[in-house]
């Protein structure tokens, strides 16, 4: 059962949104419930209460979309870091909730669109206090840039994660048989 499924992880012969549905299958036969709580919220996406592994997490540009009615909208650097520091956050981290499914199929939908960038816009009370501060009523946005390259090592520090725990749970239980199998 463990050895078969590190064998299509390791090969990449499923996807990592499948992968994880067959380990919650080992998870629940050997009762590891750190395993299952982690597949689960893998799966299913992490609360924002919940902690996020670290590979969850990472740097990113911020860009004000400013508009002109002489040549339309276009996205500029725009530097936040004063009210980063107003605000004691971290505008520059952006941490990945969404469930394993979503972020695969949106490395496959910007891949497809050959894009390399995503955007994720703040809310309206962000942007009226950049538009403030900056005294720029052509700010029309506020938002993230997000490398997808980025994306792939989430996938990649999930999959490696997931090899590494089940490598342990195979020397610990090399005979688990599958009660699962397609006949």
């Amino acid at each position: 059962m463990i050895k078969e499924l590190i064998k299509d992880i390791s090969y990449d012969k499923i996807t990592l949104n499948q992968a994880l549905t067959r380990a919650k299958l080992v998870a629940y036969k050997i009762d590891n419930n750190e395993f299952i709580i982690w597949i689960n919220k893998e799966l299913n996406g992490y609360d924002d209460l919940d902690i996020v592994p670290e590979y969850r997490e990472f740097y990113c540009e911020m860009f004000a979309k400013v508009h002109s009615s002489y040549y339309g909208s276009k996205d500029v650097p725009i530097d936040l870091t004063e009210i980063n520091e107003r605000i004691d956050g971290n505008l520059y981290t952006y941490v990945h909730r969404a469930g394993i499914s979503n972020i695969e199929q949106n490395v496959i939908d910007a891949k497809d669109a050959n894009e390399q960038y995503g955007y994720i816009d703040f809310p309206i009370e962000i942007v009226r206090d950049v538009v403030r501060m900056f005294q720029r009523d052509d700010i029309i946005a506020v938002r993230r840039r997000i490398v997808f390259g980025r994306l792939h090592n989430l996938l990649n520090m999930t999959k490696q994660t997931l090899l590494d725990t089940l490598l342990e749970l195979n020397k610990a239980f090399p005979n688990l048989e599958d009660e699962y199998m397609n006949i």
